[in-house]
């Protein structure tokens, strides 16, 4: 466990830890958070988070039954409304790969945060604290390596791009990278290049277009005469108007 900071591998708490005043940075736990464990923090700062699991999803380990987070006067057990949102920063690493807002569920809302990681940087880190950490050498580490690295090159990176989509057109949740069958619940953009052009555009908020653009501009770069090219090229040309 450490505060503000990367986690050395297999960290639990079976204790306590308390902060009076404001957490300014962020506490990560690796491995589990024992029951009767307990952090107790006066007030959550803007960029504050407490990630369990946080290199990771891992089985076995977990924020378990009677392991508590005080944050003021207000208590939060695993299953509290709120946790899993911006609104605390509270998580529990989700163990579906893809899942960028960490709700548990694969679906159109890990969108706008998939592309904020895929356009690289600390956009993705700002946004979701606590859901990622921006190496400096260009690449991600920690449980944003583990949700966005949807093909498996260790790496995020356009080549997640249409794994990605994948998933959130097959609804699949499972905690391994490649192929994943699931239901086919969620709704994608199919095959034809304007409507994946409209899937990603009408998906995207407008505060996250720059970083569409150069997901998009990076997609045609990488594909140039392919078909694979044609709906990046109508996205860059629909943001240029």
């Amino acid at each position: 466990m450490e505060v503000d900071g990367r986690c050395p591998d297999d960290s639990s708490l079976a204790g306590s830890i308390v902060i009076i005043g404001e957490l300014a940075g962020r506490i990560g736990i690796s491995g589990s958070f024992f029951d009767g464990a307990s952090i107790e923090v006066g007030a959550m700062g803007e960029n504050a988070a407490v990630t369990i699991d946080y290199d990771g999803w891992h089985d076995g380990d977990d924020w378990e039954d009677g392991a508590v987070i005080v944050i003021g006067e207000i208590a939060y057990e695993n299953d509290t409304e709120g946790v899993n949102t911006l609104d605390t920063r509270l998580w529990e690493v989700s163990p579906c790969v893809a899942d960028m807002n960490n709700d548990h569920a694969i679906d159109i809302l890990d969108i706008n945060p998939f592309i904020l990681a895929v356009a690289g940087g600390t956009d993705y880190e700002e946004a979701w604290p606590g859901l990622g950490h921006w190496n400096g050498d260009d690449d991600f580490v920690a449980n944003a390596l583990f949700h966005a690295d949807v093909n498996c090159d260790g790496h995020v990176n356009i080549s997640d791009v249409n794994p990605f989509a994948d998933r959130v057109s097959a609804g699949c949740c499972q905690p391994t990278c490649g192929e994943c069958p699931g239901d086919g619940s969620s709704g994608g953009p199919g095959e034809d290049a304007e409507a994946i052009a409209v899937w990603w555009l009408d998906n995207v908020a407008t505060e996250n277009e720059a970083a569409l653009r150069a997901v998009a501009a990076a997609m045609v770069d990488y594909y140039q005469d392919q078909p694979e090219a044609e709906a990046w090229m109508l996205i860059l040309e629909a943001l240029s108007e």
